[in-house]
């Protein structure tokens, strides 16, 4: 009974200090796009605990993209997306633990989502996540990664299976992936890259990257000349979580500079560190603001939230989607990680359309609409059997 009567206390605590000073989280503007990576540590690493508390850091923050690290379980995750009403997302797992990505679906759209480089298993335990999405008029490729942790801070390629030489390794991979693959488009790449971006030459994982500066930029190295109680693991200290991005996407930094922050969720809870760190990472989310493309209209505000219609949900055997307006387009099923499930084509003679679920497996799954004129409209809906 002590036990249960001290979680009460602390909830209700933590949501007090929250309601009363979270003008530092509230990151996100309507003037800006803003990407941020956050590694949750072993989510939900106190149950429910975590979900609640995480949900609620998540909408202070308002944040339009968070590539997340280490989410262990599946279920949790979609237990934290039924508590985040204006957001959707996609989790992917690997033999230890998991990535995913939250987003908001009235500014962005994700057309795709896919891992890469899945043979190099030394250099990347986990391999890239990568999300291809639409902003307004402009795409962007977005990859989230988790690198290999440890080490004893020297680089020793004599040795294949030395943790900053898997790193750098890496590094090596993903750039020249980008390079092949990616060369002229807006690459934005983020996780917990487990290193520092300030070692030197002969023993920084990342010098691939700097050493091509005129392609490649941390968005984040200016938070590495800051205290040591602004980095994004402080009990280290170092600054490990970071964000690079490609010369496509220099151009729209705010004023001309990365406008980038290490937030501090723990700043603004009673009990401070210590209560963060046991309920929900040993982690703080770092976070970049760029310009909004031109053309964003958010769907929520725009009046055609109404002309979708999913029922029942949850579903069992049978979804029944309504279009309005004898509108044109193709509905599409996608599971929790992205993988297309069904399509059906939409014709101007019918507004009702029904998706036989009985042979899904149960879980959190994505309706989108998507209409002749481009219009896109993504709702969740959970099956159950």
């Amino acid at each position: 009974m002590k036990r249960f009567v001290t979680l009460i206390v602390l909830l209700a605590t933590f949501q007090l200090a929250f309601a009363q000073t979270n003008s530092s989280l509230a990151y996100g503007t309507d003037t800006t796009l803003e990407f941020t990576t956050w590694n949750i540590e072993h989510f939900p690493k106190n149950g429910e605990t975590t979900i609640s508390y995480t949900a609620q850091v998540i909408e202070m923050m308002d944040l339009d993209m968070l590539a997340l690290q280490e989410i262990e379980d599946e279920g949790a995750f979609n237990d934290l997306l039924n508590e985040l009403p204006g957001y959707e997302g996609f989790w992917t797992g690997y033999d230890y633990s998991g990535m995913a990505y939250l987003y908001k679906p009235d500014i962005i759209t994700v057309e795709n989502t896919y891992k890469i480089l899945t043979s190099y298993d030394r250099e990347l335990p986990r391999a890239p996540f990568v999300a291809e999405i639409t902003v307004g008029s402009e795409q962007f490729i977005i990859m989230n990664n988790h690198y290999k942790c440890c080490g004893d801070g020297y680089l020793d390629q004599s040795d294949s299976w030395d943790e900053e030489t898997r790193r750098y390794g890496a590094s090596v991979l993903i750039k020249n992936y980008i390079d092949n693959n990616f060369a002229n488009d807006q690459v934005i790449f983020l996780g917990d890259l487990n290193d520092e971006l300030t070692d030197n030459t002969s023993n920084n994982v990342f010098q691939p990257f700097i050493d091509a500066s005129a392609e490649y930029m941390f968005a984040d190295m200016s938070i590495t000349g800051l205290p040591s109680s602004d980095w994004s693991y402080p009990t280290w200290p170092s600054h490990l979580d970071h964000i690079m991005v490609t010369n496509e996407i220099f151009e729209d930094f705010v004023n001309g500079t990365p406008d980038i922050a290490c937030l501090k969720p723990d700043d603004e809870i009673a009990g401070g560190w210590s209560v963060y760190e046991d309920n929900i990472s040993d982690h703080r989310p770092v976070a970049l603001r760029i310009k909004m493309p031109q053309n964003v209209t958010s769907i929520s505000n725009n009046g055609t939230s109404n002309k979708l219609n999913i029922y029942p949900n949850p579903a069992n055997k049978v979804l029944n989607v309504s279009i309005a307006n004898n509108q044109t387009g193709q509905i599409l099923l996608f599971n929790s990680i992205g993988k297309l499930q069904t399509t059906i084509q939409v014709n101007a003679h019918s507004n009702n359309y029904r998706i036989e679920t009985e042979k899904f497996t149960p879980g959190l799954y994505f309706i989108k609409w998507q209409n002749a004129k481009g219009l896109t409209i993504t709702q969740k809906v959970i099956i159950k059997h």
